[in-house]
């Protein structure tokens, strides 16, 4: 008994030893991917001009993560847009890589994660918005048809701002279509790749359609 009550002790201590040694990042994996939210990719962009407004619309795919993760990544890809394009109105929507291909069914609990940004709501039509930020997620897993049947979390301006402010990374999605077009050299056109918080461009609009 006391040989078994000591080999137990002694495996107990060596876990503890090993979570020291080795790590958090390398027993539970990369921080930064959660950090910056999800690797996306591309499913389509919209751009609109109105009323002298530039408004970019886009939706991206994800696999798995949270629904933080997923509000990242969306917030994380609208920040990346806007500091490229400067548009108006940015509007990124975040499905499951499970759900709709068509964008008219690219609405209600089929996205799972939703940023919009305007950074000066001033300049928009009288009604529009009033705010600088817009957003929500929906809590838990897909299911097999891509759509989320979790808790709606609507984040207010100030828990927007702040988890923005968090990521310490910028980039934008694997666009699927100019990766597979090249740049005529054999060599992919795309943007970035995911990790480490590779996001998506952002969509413009409002809420959910």
């Amino acid at each position: 008994m006391v040989l078994i009550g000591g080999g137990i002790l002694l495996l107990g201590g060596a876990s503890g030893v090993a979570a020291i040694v080795v790590g958090r990042d390398q027993l539970f994996g990369n921080s930064e991917v959660v950090q910056n939210g999800l690797e996306c990719k591309t499913a389509q962009t919209v751009k609109i001009k109105k009323n002298g407004s530039v408004w970019i619309r886009k939706f991206v795919r994800t696999e798995g993560g949270d629904g933080p993760e997923r509000m990242k990544t969306a917030l994380r890809v609208a920040k990346a847009i806007y500091d490229k394009d400067h548009p108006d109105l940015v509007q990124v929507s975040v499905l499951d890589a499970k759900g709709p291909q068509m964008r008219a069914d690219m609405r209600g609990r089929s996205i799972a994660a939703q940023a919009i940004y305007i950074a000066d709501p001033s300049k928009l039509p009288e009604g529009a918005a009033s705010q600088s930020y817009s957003a929500y997620y929906y809590d838990g897993a897909a299911a097999d048809d891509g759509q989320f049947y979790g808790l709606r979390i609507d984040l207010p301006v100030e828990d927007a701002k702040a988890m923005t402010a968090s990521l310490t990374e910028f980039a934008d999605c694997v666009d699927p279509v100019a990766a597979t077009a090249g740049d005529g050299h054999g060599a992919p056109a795309g943007g970035h790749g995911a990790p480490a918080g590779h996001g998506a461009e952002a969509s413009g609009g409002h809420g959910e359609s």
